[in-house]
């Protein structure tokens, strides 16, 4: 009897500590549930009413302003709203999005030099109460227009619903093409037709963008030869990214590849953006897992280089905006000593400062990323 008792005593305080666990691994997730809420209240405060998810907040007041948004960035906060919890209004801003995207794709005929399915930056104008937006013929790439894009639709296909994008199945289709003409005969993509320059950063984001778009692809069109095709290309970038750009000696990747195959190089620690900041980037898009001892490397030496953490990039001025990506960074790492300190500088620069510039919807995008990560490692636990 007594052996019975000492075990149901055990028993008791074994539950009694998991349930505190428990209880923790609740809070903390709902603590970071509540981070991302406040960017992606501020995202879709953002968002017009056509949809399209502008750079940043109208400033106070009736006088005229402008700004150009471009999609690469409204892309990101979409995949912040999308992050974590996941509620009606939030899908439904990221659904308005996408709709938006698709509906202002260019023609052949509307952009000559790459074709069908691209997207250029809008010029956006608030007058006399009302919004307008025009095309600015122009844009910084195809390439990670496109994977962005896709990353989006697909995360909105598994979070929230894929009939929308069912609907419109053979715009996503063009959004995939245009994807799929960037990418050279050695595996990696051009980030456009008349820049054909092959980036470490965009190409770590087409890897993401064609699996996401393989995926997509095979809901809308189960089978299809063109999601084989995406994915097929996904497996040869990330082959071509290891055999072009990763330096064995010198346990880095190369920033890129010009026209002619010559290496963009890399040029050392020293320098923030774009050579420190690209080494994150095959984490964050998910080329390389976290748990590997290559990019655990990485992550320590951009970490020993530089004090990001405490915003050493910003306040030195190597940056002049914030570069939020690295909170995901440190969130995908498991790092959530150097998150908080990051969350904790960008709180009080927002109560400082405000959401004026430089803060911009994307940075706001990685925020809520960042966050949405850790809540749902957090929830894992219970």
């Amino acid at each position: 009897m007594l052996l019975i008792f000492v075990a149901g005593l055990v028993a008791a305080a074994l539950i009694s500590v998991w349930l505190v666990r428990q209880a923790r691994f609740h809070r903390i997730a709902e603590e970071y549930a509540l981070r991302a809420a406040a960017e992606k209240e501020w995202i879709l405060d953002c968002q017009t009413e056509e949809g399209l998810i502008l750079f940043r907040q109208w400033d106070p007041g009736t006088e005229p302003q402008e700004q150009t948004v471009v999609p690469y960035f409204s892309s990101i906060a979409a995949l912040g709203l999308l992050s974590g919890t996941v509620t009606e209004e939030q899908a439904e801003g990221v659904r308005r999005y996408l709709i938006w995207y698709l509906d202002h794709l260019n023609t052949a005929q509307q952009d000559p030099v790459n074709g069908d399915g691209t997207v250029y930056d809008h010029r956006v104008v608030r007058e006399n109460g009302s919004v307008r937006q025009e095309s600015t013929g122009d844009y910084d790439s195809v390439d990670s227009y496109a994977a962005l894009f896709l990353m989006v639709a697909d995360a909105y296909a598994q979070k929230a619903e894929s009939r929308t994008l069912i609907q419109r199945g053979e715009d996503v289709k063009r959004v995939a093409a245009a994807l799929l003409r960037t990418i050279g005969e050695n595996g990696l993509s051009y980030a456009k037709a008349e820049y054909p320059v092959q980036y470490l950063m965009d190409n770590a984001e087409v890897c993401a963008g064609l699996r996401a778009g393989g995926h997509l692809l095979n809901v809308i069109d189960p089978g299809c030869a063109l999601a084989e095709e995406m994915l097929q290309c996904a497996s040869r970038a990330e082959d071509a990214l290891e055999a072009l750009l990763w330096d064995q000696d010198g346990e880095h990747y190369e920033i890129g590849l010009m026209e002619d195959a010559s290496l963009l190089q890399y040029t050392g620690w020293s320098k923030f953006y774009p050579d420190s900041v690209a080494q994150l980037f095959p984490v964050c898009f998910g080329v390389m897992r976290p748990g590997d001892a290559r990019a655990g490397r990485l992550y320590d030496s951009f970490c020993q280089a530089w004090d990001w953490e405490n915003w050493d990039h910003f306040e030195s001025e190597e940056s002049s905006f914030y570069w939020c990506v690295l909170a995901y960074a440190a969130a995908c790492h498991g790092d959530e000593g150097r998150l908080q300190s990051y969350l904790n500088h960008y709180d009080s620069v927002l109560s400082r400062e405000g959401r004026g510039y430089p803060l911009y919807t994307g940075e706001a995008g990685w925020i809520a990323l960042a966050c949405g990560h850790m809540e749902d490692e957090y929830r894992s636990r219970f």
